[in-house]
C-alpha cells in the first residue's frame, strides 16, 4: 500500500524514488511499463494529497534482468 511505501521512505529518509520502466527494442514503453507509470502517478498524487514532495524519476530498465545474469 502507499502507506507502507511512505513508511519505508520516511524511515530511510528517501529524497527520490527511481522506477525502472521497461522499453522495447523499438524504444516504446511496454505494457507493464505503462502500468508502472500509472502506479507512479497515483503514488505521486497520494504524496501531494498528504503534503509530501518526493521526486519520482523513471529510468530505462530494459534488459536489466539479462545484464544481472
Amino acid at each position: 500500500t502507499f502507506e507502507e511505501l511512505l513508511k519505508i521512505i520516511d524511515e530511510l529518509k528517501v529524497e527520490k524514488v527511481l522506477i525502472g520502466i521497461p522499453i522495447n527494442s523499438q524504444g516504446e514503453i511496454t505494457k507493464i511499463g505503462e502500468k508502472f507509470k500509472k502506479f507512479a502517478n497515483k503514488f505521486s498524487d497520494y504524496l501531494k494529497g498528504i503534503g509530501k514532495e518526493i521526486e519520482i524519476e523513471f529510468i530505462d530498465e530494459s534488459y536489466s534482468t539479462l545484464e544481472a545474469k
